[in-house]
């Protein structure tokens, strides 16, 4: 009988497919919590541990983890899980980013990220890609169990094909809609189902929005046919119940990550129907 595999996710989403494909062959700890802003999590002695003793850790990449992740490591001290050893999957690097600056970025920019938008899990083609590229991993570290991952990556790619193809259904109504978020997290998903991205509510990435930027941009959006504003659970939802009650367009708060509990009975899939529903209901 062989151990199960120690692996790491930083993001609960992360988790969440590692969970489809891997079953019972592998134990999971996740860092960072569903309702946490991933750009900046607090870091917790226990990480060290989870670190330390871990055979992979999985990360979302594109910058988002730069400010905690990389100390947490050394500390660790695992040479199983730097850059570039085999226990170590960075999944930015299996998908393409959109919204990546063109001349480059300077202070005044705010919290913009070089390599692109980093929150691409909201993407469904994204979410093939990464569960790919977690598959192909698991295999090359635990290939006693090849087999078990290869079916439980099928069943979960066509579980997960057939979902998206009735979610492009649900959603196909809101085609053309326009929507104000806080931050541009839900950029990738409002793109894939045909929902427009207008404005949003802090002035620049990463920048609280003042009242006269509140103001700016209440007189913007009177003219620009807003049917929905978006913000998630680690902003401030002021801004946007205010917003709201200016411009009479309604405001849901949805979640930008999955919850994850010891019996995973939140998941990818679930994630993606609480940001539709936003829309439907």
């Amino acid at each position: 009988m062989f151990a199960k595999l120690q692996i790491v996710a930083t993001y609960g989403y992360i988790s969440s497919i590692v969970h489809e494909i891997g079953g019972d062959e592998v134990e999971i700890s996740t860092l960072a919590s569903s309702d946490s802003d991933p750009h900046f999590i607090t870091p917790k002695p226990s990480f060290i541990a989870k670190l330390r003793d871990s055979d992979l850790l999985i990360k979302n990449g594109a910058e988002l983890e730069d400010g905690w992740l990389l100390p947490l490591q050394k500390r660790a001290g695992n040479s199983k899980i730097i850059i570039g050893s085999s226990g170590y999957l960075n999944l930015a690097k299996k998908v393409t980013l959109i919204d990546v600056p063109e001349n480059g970025i300077s202070r005044r920019d705010g919290d913009v990220h070089a390599h692109g938008n980093p929150h691409f899990h909201l993407s469904p083609e994204n979410i093939e890609l990464i569960s790919k590229a977690i598959l192909n991993k698991l295999i090359e570290l635990d290939q006693n169990n090849q087999k078990k991952y290869l079916k439980n990556f099928e069943i979960f790619s066509k579980k997960w094909s057939n979902f998206i193809e009735k979610l492009k259904i649900d959603l196909k109504p809101f085609k053309g809609w326009k929507v104000i978020s806080y931050h541009r997290v839900y950029d990738y998903f409002l793109r894939y189902f045909n929902i427009e991205l207008v404005e949003t509510i802090e002035p620049i990435a990463g920048i609280p929005p003042s009242m006269s930027d509140i103001s700016n941009l209440e007189n913007r959006a009177k003219n620009l046919g807003i049917n929905l504003i978006l913000t998630d659970y680690y902003h401030n939802i002021n801004s946007a119940e205010y917003l709201s009650k200016k411009i009479a367009v309604p405001y849901k708060v949805v979640p930008h990550d999955v919850k994850i509990d010891p019996n995973f009975s939140e998941d990818i899939f679930k994630l993606y129907e609480k940001i539709a529903n936003a829309f439907k209901n």
